[in-house]
C-alpha cells in the first residue's frame, strides 16, 4: 500500500506540525492535510480521500470527538485505517477505539517512532496499541480473567502483545502465517463483542 494522503486532525497545531514531519521523514512523498476542527474534516471527506487518517480523541467541541468520527467513517463508508493519536492512556478509551473499528492506539508522550511502526503495523493488516499500554490492557484488564480466549488464541496474543510479526510468531507456534492471521482476526472479533 503506496501512503499517497494522510489526515492529521488535532486541535493543536504544533501536534499537525509534529506528526507531518515525522511522516515526511519517513514517507517523503505523501502529502497531509492538518484539521484543527472535526467539522472541516469531515467537510473535506466530500472531495478529499486519505490513505492514513489520524485522529485525537477530544476536542473543544464537546459533541464531536474521535469516537463519533470513527462511527461516521464506518457509516460512510470509508475505509481508510483511523490512528487514533491521544494524551489519554485510559484502557476504557483504547478498548473503545479498538472496539469501533480505529486500527491503532498510540499516547501523544510516546517516541516518534510508535506512528510510523504504527503505520507498518496496519499495512500488514494487524491492529497497533502502543506497547506500553498493550500491557495494560490485555494483562491488567478484565479481559486477563475472561475465559474468552482459546489456548492457541492467547499463545498468538502473548507473543503478538511481545512484538512477534506473523511470520515469527508462526514459526515459534509451528503453524503458517495465515493460520496466525486467522487467530488475529478470531481475537479481534472477540474483543470488538465484549461491552465496556
Amino acid at each position: 500500500m503506496k501512503i499517497k494522503q494522510v489526515a492529521i486532525i488535532d486541535e493543536h497545531p504544533l501536534i499537525i506540525k509534529g506528526v507531518r514531519e515525522i511522516l515526511q521523514y519517513e514517507y517523503p512523498d505523501m502529502c497531509s492535510i492538518g484539521f484543527k476542527n472535526p467539522v472541516d474534516f469531515l467537510i473535506s471527506l466530500k472531495k478529499e480521500s486519505f490513505d492514513f487518517i489520524i485522529l485525537d480523541l477530544k476536542f473543544k467541541n464537546n459533541h464531536i470527538n474521535g469516537f463519533y468520527i470513527i462511527k461516521e467513517l464506518k457509516q460512510r463508508g470509508i475505509r481508510a485505517p483511523v490512528i487514533i493519536y491521544s494524551a489519554y492512556d485510559d484502557d476504557r478509551y483504547i478498548k473503545k477505539a479498538i472496539r469501533l473499528g480505529a486500527s491503532a492506539y498510540i499516547c501523544k508522550n510516546e517516541v516518534a517512532e510508535e506512528l510510523i511502526e504504527a503505520i507498518k503495523t496496519i499495512k500488514l493488516n494487524s491492529t497497533y496499541i502502543t506497547k506500553k499500554l498493550s500491557n495494560g490492557i490485555y494483562v491488567n484488564s478484565s479481559l486477563a480473567s475472561l475465559n474468552i480466549f482459546s489456548k492457541r488464541e492467547r499463545e498468538v496474543l502473548l507473543l503478538f502483545r511481545k512484538g512477534y510479526k506473523n511470520i515469527d510468531i508462526a514459526k515459534k507456534l509451528n503453524i503458517t502465517p495465515n493460520t496466525v492471521t486467522t487467530y488475529k482476526s478470531r481475537i479481534k472479533d472477540k474483543l470488538y463483542n465484549i461491552e465496556f
